[in-house]
């Protein structure tokens, strides 16, 4: 709420009734809501006085223009999440859903906190498996029944979760020779047989016939 002033050449230091509302040398008792001091600018101009001794032009014009040229901030983008943090997840929420509410009981370790603590111990447990009855042998039952029933679903989850695959060991094959090496093993000993029958038939004096085995092979 804030004083308004006038400052219309016509009306400037009026004293008296505008409105509803007194106005003393051209200020108003009173201090108006936003309403009020935006009806009475639709017909005049008035200043609204700030509590420091500011003023601000009254109406609203001058608020949809002033407000138009704010800015609300520009939020940071969120941070999107990454395979890494979605596998975790993903994996935090298998460890949670495999999680039981609470301690597994016994028929006979409910009868025993029923004896001990009443129904109100028998709720506590209840409550955390979601169940609830007013008697005390149908809350164990239905407690009995509702840790059967996490155990199935638990056991069926875990056998329809994949096996981690593995991969297949390499088979190791036996290295081959290079052909090249055979090629060069097979012409060395066609030189070495060759030099022989030509120094056997140097000695024996019948070089022609050398030659042509060498030939033929």
């Amino acid at each position: 709420m804030k004083h308004l002033k006038i400052v219309d050449g016509a009306w400037a230091g009026y004293t008296g009734i505008l409105g509803r509302f007194e106005f003393v040398e051209g200020v108003s008792v009173l201090k108006l809501h936003r309403c009020d001091r935006d009806l009475l600018a639709s017909v005049a101009n008035f200043v609204e006085l700030e509590d420091d001794g500011g003023e601000t032009p009254a109406g609203v014009t001058h608020r949809l223009a002033t407000e138009a040229q704010l800015r609300a901030p520009v939020a940071a983008p969120l941070a999107r999440q990454t395979e890494t943090d979605k596998k975790a997840e993903a994996i935090m929420a298998a460890a949670a859903a495999n999680k039981a509410p609470t301690e597994f009981h016994t028929k006979p370790e409910l009868e025993a906190v029923a004896d001990k603590s009443g129904i109100k111990g028998l709720r506590a447990i209840g409550d955390k498996w979601n169940v609830k009855s007013r008697s005390i042998p149908i809350l164990i039952e239905m407690i009995l029944d509702a840790q059967a029933k996490f155990i199935l679903k638990r056991d069926q989850r875990m056998q329809s979760e994949p096996a981690p695959a593995t991969e297949p060991a390499p088979v190791e094959t036996p290295a081959s020779a290079p052909a090249a090496e055979v090629e060069e093993d097979f012409t060395e000993a066609q030189i070495e047989t060759t030099e022989v029958s030509l120094e056997e038939a140097a000695a024996t004096g019948n070089l022609a016939a050398a030659i042509s085995d060498d030939g033929q092979e």
